[in-house]
């Protein structure tokens, strides 16, 4: 038995004896299958950490991620506009009113990443709307503690700087929830275009992560009958010939999933799997 730091792995059956906590890529069978390394085929794939870098878990890699990009985009942006409209120059930029804009930027990423790009419309609407304004106001907040600590400004509380941006104030609230409302909305426009354009690449983990329980198949061949394998799923057991499953496998591993589902459909019209309720 190998200890891998997350799962223990029994080199004799080639599998981890304890399924893995997350489903990589929901497109695919044989990530339901979650007691295989690297989809079974370790000289292609690897998974040095079994989730994501560093260790952390995958949720909280896509929300750091987001966050971080949400952060420079909105320091960026806010940079950007002290150049072009205001008409200052690298030296005399608001240092306080750029830090501020990136802390708006990451707390709304990260709120809007746990919205996957299946979910509705409505749902990228509300996530779009919360981050924006809690965002806007965190803003507030972090350019106030700069201003005081490291912009000139230590006679003045944080409070009284924050409320003069806008903190509480219920106007500027609903005009960052209305500007996050709108960038989620176009957020999630864009990532189901680039769900359709490279579904390899778009096809975020965070669609099972969210998920509780996490779908899980699994199967082996059956005692009974060496010929036969037997998967099992969420309530139900299919049992079918191996020369099935195999082709069901393969077709599914290789994204046609149409093709799997008619192999299957036509098996059990052909009287070769049998389809049970029930584990």
């Amino acid at each position: 038995m190998l200890y891998f730091n997350a799962r223990y792995y029994d080199p004799q059956i080639g599998q981890f004896i304890s399924p893995d906590t997350i489903v990589p890529d929901p497109t695919l069978l044989i990530d339901y299958y979650r007691y295989l390394y690297a989809r079974g085929n370790p000289v292609k794939f690897n998974d040095p950490s079994g989730h994501c870098i560093f260790g952390l878990d995958t949720l909280v890699c896509i929300v750091l991620g987001a966050a971080a990009a949400g952060g420079t985009a909105g320091a960026v942006v806010d940079v950007a506009k002290q150049l072009w409209v205001d008409g200052k120059d690298l030296n005399n930029l608001d240092a306080g009113e750029v830090v501020g804009s990136g802390v708006t930027g990451g707390i709304g990423g990260a709120v809007v990443a746990f919205v996957p790009p299946s979910a509705g419309l409505l749902s990228a609407l509300g996530a779009g709307a919360l981050g924006g304004a809690l965002g806007g106001q965190a803003g507030t907040v972090a350019r106030a503690t700069y201003d005081k600590y490291w912009g000139g400004k230590a006679d003045s509380e944080i409070f009284e700087l924050a409320t003069s941006n806008g903190f509480l104030d219920p106007t500027t609230v609903a005009i960052d929830a209305t500007s996050g409302l709108i960038g989620g909305t176009v957020g999630q426009i864009g990532a189901k275009a680039l769900g359709n354009i490279f579904p390899d690449v778009a096809s975020p983990a965070g669609l099972t992560i969210l998920r509780d329980p996490i779908p899980m198949i699994r199967w082996e061949q059956s005692i009974d009958e060496p010929g036969q394998w037997v998967f099992r799923g969420e309530g139900r057991t299919i049992i079918t010939q191996a020369d099935v499953a195999t082709r069901i496998v393969r077709a599914a591993t290789q994204g046609a999933i149409e093709e799997a589902q008619a192999i299957l459909e036509e098996s059990v019209s052909q009287g070769m799997t049998e389809i049970l309720d029930g584990d």
